[in-house]
């Protein structure tokens, strides 16, 4: 399943495009497995294989950086089935809301799991 998510305090640079460099490779790496550790805890845990950071991208309209990632799971009769939705839920809530991984900030309504995004309202 594809999951994507915008960094806010992750500057989009010319070394964040290219896989060559020191940063864009210790930046993938972190990004990989933090987002292993956050699906290993959640509901998909005894299915899931782990995630590879396929690009980083600068956001749209935006200073941040989006992360796009495949993540694997297994895909049998002894697993549960896949639900999105469940588990754009465990992230969300493993993340204070979509707001924080590990030392980055999120965009609040960046998060898609494998297409499915649940745009957050804020009331005054």
């Amino acid at each position: 399943f594809t999951l994507n998510v915008t960094l806010t305090n992750v500057l989009f640079t010319a070394d964040l495009n290219n896989s060559a460099s020191s940063i864009y490779n210790s930046t993938v790496t972190n990004l990989a497995h933090l987002l292993d550790d956050l699906l290993k805890a959640s509901s998909i845990n005894s299915s899931f294989h782990g995630c590879n950071i396929q690009a980083l991208r600068q956001a749209s309209a935006e200073s941040g950086t989006t992360i796009d990632a495949v993540c694997t799971i297994k895909n049998d009769s002894s697993s549960p089935g896949f639900d999105k939705v469940k588990v754009y839920h465990n992230i969300s809530a493993t993340t204070n809301n979509v707001t924080a991984l590990g030392p980055y900030i999120l965009q609040p309504d960046s998060l898609f799991v494998d297409g499915y995004n649940e745009k957050n309202t804020v009331t005054a």
